[in-house]
């Protein structure tokens, strides 16, 4: 060690002689992190990873792609809703506790429960690493089918939901309709029956006058006799049909008074009738959705469906991806411990000239120690200190330029 010499006069580049000197260092690390790697993928601790695949699915009954675009941009909610801690809860109810939810969520976070959507594909893929390659499949399968099974169950629920709620609006819009309709046969029907007694009143009339006018004629033909009686008797006639229909009118009229009687609280007639077309036309939108609405209902498939069961499980640990690991470590090690050395061989080296300059009985630490507890400045021999300060220089100088 005592014959190191700093290369850095005759070589400009520090790195090339850092690696000129020490290059036997690196290639050790190299070579026994490389060893390291392969000893611990051969006899380290196995582990296994297992792959299933969950679709999304499209919307259609005719072309399978027509609505893909559609199921490829919810299958990234669908991925996020997977790896929700509720998913997790339903794994632990369904596993019976084996999986508790701290421990999912533990898996998940140190990258042993891998959830995601594939990139331009309707798929989830649900990819679980175990040390146990039987639970990691068996707990691959559990959370794909209990994703599965639960968002197509709460989008069952939701259908029959939106089914319900379109029932009542329909209802609803029936009622309405209804209470308009009865608003507007009492108008109609009171209308009528204003007409007819008015007609009645007119035939009544016009029978008093020709009784009258008969009463005035003092002699008559047998003709005109007859005449006179056979007009008594169609008038007579009239005045009985539209006395039988004011009648059935004033029924009817009853009988849209008590319907009215039991419409809700509130049921304001003039408003009804204005909105009677509206609610009509709302009524033949809301059941035109309706049947449209029961008839997808045979043809919507569940959104999502498991591709196959989990993948046969195979080994976490990769030769290749573990061997780059181990040289990378290696190395990075091994240019510590060359740094390092390289360090403590120029601090000695510059102890060496520095004591060389001295004199060889000299101990550099101590003399140091020693002009900083008197002072340079309390020497008696201004010119011995002046040519201490030049030699400590220059010492100090040769030292930074070696390194």
């Amino acid at each position: 060690m005592s014959g190191y010499e700093d290369p850095g006069g005759s070589n400009p580049d520090p790195l090339m002689a850092f690696v000129s000197r020490w290059w036997w260092i690196l290639v050790v690390g190299v070579v026994l992190g490389a060893c390291i790697a392969v000893a611990y993928a051969t006899y380290g601790p196995d582990a296994y990873t297992s792959t299933s695949l969950i679709q999304i699915q499209a919307q259609t009954g005719d072309d399978p792609t027509a609505k893909a675009e559609q199921a490829r941009s919810a299958t990234a909610n669908y991925a996020a809703e997977a790896s929700s801690t509720r998913i997790y809860a339903l794994v632990d109810d369904a596993t019976s506790g084996e999986f508790s939810v701290n421990e999912l969520s533990r898996m998940d976070r140190n990258g042993k429960i891998v959830i995601q959507a594939m990139r331009n594909a309707n798929f989830i893929t649900i990819k679980v690493t175990d040390s146990d390659p039987v639970r990691a499949r068996s707990l691959a399968n559990t959370i794909s089918t209990v994703v599965v099974d639960d968002i197509n169950e709460r989008a069952k629920i939701e259908l029959d939901l939106r089914n319900t709620q379109l029932g009542e609006q329909i209802e609803f819009a029936r009622q309405q309709l209804a209470s308009a309709e009865l608003f507007r046969r009492e108008e109609q029907l009171d209308v009528q029956v204003r007409d007819q007694r008015s007609h009645l009143l007119s035939l009544q009339a016009s029978y008093q006058q020709e009784l009258a006018r008969q009463a005035d004629v003092t002699t008559q033909s047998e003709e005109q006799n007859s005449l006179h009686s056979a007009y008594l008797e169609v008038v007579t006639s009239q005045i009985a049909d539209v006395e039988d229909t004011v009648e059935s009118l004033n029924k009817k009229l009853e009988e849209v008074r008590l319907a009215i009687s039991t419409l809700p609280t509130g049921s304001d007639a003039v408003l009804s009738g204005a909105y009677a077309t509206a609610y009509s036309q709302e009524l033949t939108a809301l059941t035109r959705q309706y049947v449209s609405q029961q008839l997808a209902t045979v043809t919507t498939k569940p959104p999502l469906v498991r591709y196959g069961d989990a993948s046969a499980p195979i080994r976490a640990q990769n030769l290749k991806k573990l061997g780059l690991l181990g040289i990378a470590a290696g190395g990075t090690v091994a240019a510590g411990i060359a740094y390092a050395l390289e360090l403590i061989m120029k601090r000695r080296a510059r102890k060496e000239t520095a004591q060389s300059r001295f004199g060889s009985d000299v101990d550099l630490d101590r003399l140091i120690h020693r002009l900083n507890q008197f002072g340079i400045g309390q020497s008696s021999n201004p010119t011995a200190d002046a040519s201490l300060i030049r030699h400590s220089s220059a010492a100090a100088d040769h030292g930074g330029g070696g390194s």
